[in-house]
């Protein structure tokens, strides 16, 4: 169960702080293979009683600026926080690069899945987005449904940015 801080309080434990600062235990199985986060700001919001939080980190490994290619990867932590059981069904994304050139990405459910969420349960999951420009935002909706009257709702994803700038707060220290 997700908390404020690992559980056990000093011991050390297997888990993973989310974007909303809970706490989440991951099994030995389990492993964390992102990058840690290189950018500033995160997006946090609420609708219909399903709250979103974005975030997003440069990937430096899969791009070439030379031949303007950048790769982002993106962290989202969907949390039902109504009364309702609810299915994600549908994406939609509205991505504009550091030139103002707008892409609309839309899809059903998300990374191959179309999860239910009880209340009080979350999503969390991982993907990427390729851009040509240093810089850039994303935000969109999911299209929820609910399980019992079959009422379709959207989401919202709020404005979160991707870009290679790193910030003093989550500079990464030095190796040597």
């Amino acid at each position: 169960m997700p908390g404020n801080q690992p559980p056990g309080g000093s011991k050390f434990r297997l888990g993973v702080f989310g974007v909303f600062g809970n706490w989440y235990p991951l099994s030995e199985s389990e492993s964390i293979l992102e990058p840690p986060m290189t950018t500033p700001a995160m997006s946090d919001t609420t609708t219909h009683g399903i709250r979103v939080g974005a975030t997003a980190y440069y990937l430096p490994d899969e791009s070439d600026p030379d031949h303007d290619e950048y790769f982002f990867g993106y962290r989202i932590v969907i949390h039902n926080t109504s009364d309702l059981t609810v299915r994600l069904i549908s994406r939609h994304w509205d991505i504009i690069d550091g030139n103002g050139e707008l892409k609309k990405v839309d899809g059903d459910g998300v990374v191959g899945e179309q999860p239910v969420l009880g209340p009080g349960q979350a999503f969390r999951y991982t993907s990427f987005c390729p851009l040509h420009t240093s810089w850039g935002t994303m935000e969109g909706d999911y299209r929820m449904q609910h399980d019992t009257d079959g009422e379709q709702f959207d989401a919202k994803i709020g404005r979160f940015w991707l870009t290679t700038e790193r910030t003093l707060s989550n500079e990464q220290p030095d190796a040597s």
